[in-house]
Order: C-alpha cells, then structure tokens, then sequence
C-alpha cells in the first residue's frame, strides 16, 4: 500500500505581511546613533517603526538628524531574517533637510507573505556632500490577527495556533523543542533568537499567506528562513506533528545558522540532514534506499546535487531522491558521528567549500565516501557511469522564487 506523503516545501523567500497593526519602534532611550568614517556628519534615529496589515502592506517610518548639512537621498533596506537575500528600495517624496522624516511602504497583496516573520531593516543616506550613512540594523515583524492566534515559547522555540485547546499548543511546543533540541546537538550551535513554527488548521488558512494562484494541494509544510509554517491535513495530523513539524524545523535551523546561505550545502545535504531530524519514518527511507541498492539503481552522487521538481510531485523518483538523501546523511553520522552536521557546516561558515570540508571530516576523498556509503545500503559492484543525460528528472517551475521539497511516494 503506497504512503502518499504531502509536501515538504524549503523556501527561501523575501516575504512581508501582516493584518491589524502591528509595530517595532526604537524607545526615547534607545536613540542611536550612526557615523561612517572619521569627520562626517553624525546622523541619529530619532524614532523609527513599522506597521503590518496582513496580505496588505508593511509600511517602514523613521525620522533623522544630521548633525550638519542636508540629507538628500534615502534608501530602505530590508532582509526576513536568516534568508541570505536582502533588497534595497528608494525612498520617494520626502523633504531634504537637515531633519527629514522617511516612509516606504510595501504592498504585499501580490506576495507570497508568510506571518510572524521577522524583517530586518536599515536605512541608507545620502547628504548634500556625497557621505553615504547607514544607520543600525532594527527589526520589524509581520503581524496577523485574521486568526485569534495564541503562543507559547521557550528561550530558543516559539509556537503559534489557534481554535485548539492549551493541550495542544503544550503538545505542539513539546514537539518543537524535540525538534531543535535534536538538530542543536548534533550542530553544537543555539540561534540567537527564536525559531518559529506556525500552524495552522486547515488548508485554506494555509494557503492564504500565497500570492494567488501558487499555492498547491501538495504542499504540507514551508520554511521561510528560520520561521516554518504547516497545515494539519485531516487524517494525517500525526504525519504532520511528527515528520513534518521536524523537518522544516531542521531547515529553519539550519538557515538561521548559515544566515540564508542554505545554497552553500548541496541540496542532498540539506534534505538528507532534515529528514534524519523526523521522529518517524526514516527506517522507512532506509529500507527504500536499501532496496534500491540490491537492484543496482542507486544514484551517483553528483547527481543527487540535482532536485526532482514535479508539478505534482506523485513520482516514485522523488521518493527514491528523498530515501538517498536520508542515506547518505545516515551513513556519515553512523560512521563518523552525529555532530559530523556541525563540524562540517563549521568549516562552510569559515568560508570553505562543502565537498572540502566534507572530505576534510570524514578523512577520504568524495569518491571513497560514496563508494563506502554504496557498500554501506549493500550495493557492491561498481557505480555506473555518469553519461551525458542524467537519470534524474529535473524539472524546475518557471522563474522559480524558492526550491519546493516534494511530495514523496513509498512505491
């Protein structure tokens, strides 16, 4: 009997929202100050906010002083947090001065708009003699209030749900923390602020943080940099709380840790080492990957780099994908340890290259790993060779703006 697995979705999106007002702003006592270079002018944050109105807008107010001159240009630049990309927008219609008060809004009815994002931002200035300041980097969240959303938080986890008892939010935040306490061990790493793991009850409450038209029926879970979002899909709550639940949270944390740069690991690694993060279900991968070891039909490496990417994504490849993934992670943390996840991703935040610092932990070059990972699963002959067209389908969605990780079948 085949085990439809629903969507696992790793995005890395830019993404702002929020609904009822919602604001951040910098306290009297909290005025700082910014300066670039020894003799410029000094320019202090007078005051500086942002309002939320969910699948609406995020509007971005600031007022500034410089301490001599004019301040003629302005740019805001923003970055949800951990998602590596940030984006800088000019600053329109305001009066140059020597005080000037700024705003930007951002509509986001168009956007893919996850809740309770956190977004980082800063100001960029120009004066009337070419001195560019950058003012302290502050934060802003995307709030909502179509739902009567509750929360509970530790140090490092906090969870939001609505229309459900406290049992569950209890049950919800003890998962959560299973969850991270798990993937920290093996990293030795703690975020600085929170992780977020959002859920809600149904699919179409789920599918309203999309921009129209792109979510799909598949789609069980998200990451939006260190903020995860799922859906309790009737019949497969369990599936949902305890496989689903614990491999975004994974993706989460490891795009806090890489600060958004999850593209410096392959994608193998990153879906290998969420998937060891379930609390169920990875014998299951194994015994596939197992299987398809005895049958000669293990993929090369090098190709696993590559993402299955189907609009419906009901292809046995991609259950195939995902149990090599969870293999090759299997096999290096029996092998080598389970903190070989933080010693390797240690050396990549250093600057250097993923295969490098993998053969650098493991003590043999990339060929011997797979050849070892191959003998490992029970496949002894010899690998095939790679030739020009690729077993793997790759198939990407148009202009993509995030990478969805697929529903995946046992048979």
């Amino acid at each position: 009997m085949s085990r439809l697995r629903f969507g696992l979705i790793s995005m890395f999106l830019i993404a702002l929202m929020g609904f009822a007002v919602g604001a951040w702003a910098v306290r009297p006592d909290m005025v700082v100050q910014a300066q670039d270079g020894k003799n410029k002018p000094v320019v202090t944050v007078v005051s500086q906010s942002t309002q939320s109105v969910f699948r609406r807008s995020m509007t971005f107010n600031v007022r500034l002083r410089i301490s001599e001159g004019k301040i003629t240009k302005a740019r805001l630049i923003y970055q949800p947090r951990a998602t590596g990309a940030s984006t800088a927008v000019r600053v329109e219609n305001f009066i140059p001065g020597q005080t000037v008060e700024l705003r930007y809004v951002w509509f986001t009815r168009f956007e893919t708009t996850p809740p309770f994002q956190i977004i980082w931002y800063r100001w960029e200035l120009t004066d009337d003699a070419g001195n560019i300041h950058l003012t302290p980097r502050e934060k802003g969240e995307i709030t909502d209030n179509t739902h009567d959303w509750n929360k509970l938080s530790t140090d490092k986890i906090a969870v939001y749900w609505y229309d459900q008892d406290e049992a569950f939010g209890e049950e919800l935040l003890d998962l959560a923390k299973r969850g991270y306490e798990f993937v920290s061990k093996k990293t030795g790493f703690v975020p600085e602020d929170e992780l977020r793991i959002i859920v809600y009850n149904d699919q179409e409450g789920f599918c309203s943080l999309f921009s129209p038209g792109s979510c799909r029926d598949w789609y069980a879970g998200v990451t939006f940099g260190s903020l995860t979002v799922q859906w309790l899909i009737p019949g497969q709550e369990r599936f949902v709380m305890r496989q689903v639940l614990p491999h975004e949270l994974a993706h989460a944390f490891l795009n806090d840790w890489l600060d958004g740069r999850s593209e410096s690991v392959p994608r193998w690694f990153n879906e290998g080492q969420a998937t060891n993060n379930e609390f169920e279900g990875l014998d299951e991968e194994l015994e596939l990957a197992r299987d398809l070891a005895s049958q000669g039909k293990l993929d090369r490496l090098s190709l696993l780099d590559k993402v299955a990417v189907e609009e419906r994504n009901n292809s046995r490849k991609t259950a195939e994908w995902y149990a090599q993934a969870a293999s090759l992670v299997s096999y290096l943390y029996e092998g080598w340890g389970e903190d070989s996840l933080g010693k390797i991703l240690e050396q990549v935040r250093e600057g250097k290259k993923f295969y490098t610092a993998l053969e650098a932990h493991v003590g043999v070059s990339i060929e011997d790993f797979e050849l070892g990972w191959r003998e490992w699963l029970g496949a002894f002959d010899p690998p095939p060779t790679i030739v020009p067209t690729p077993t793997l389908s790759i198939i990407f969605p148009p202009t993509p703006t995030y990478e969805p990780t697929p529903v995946r079948r046992s048979n």
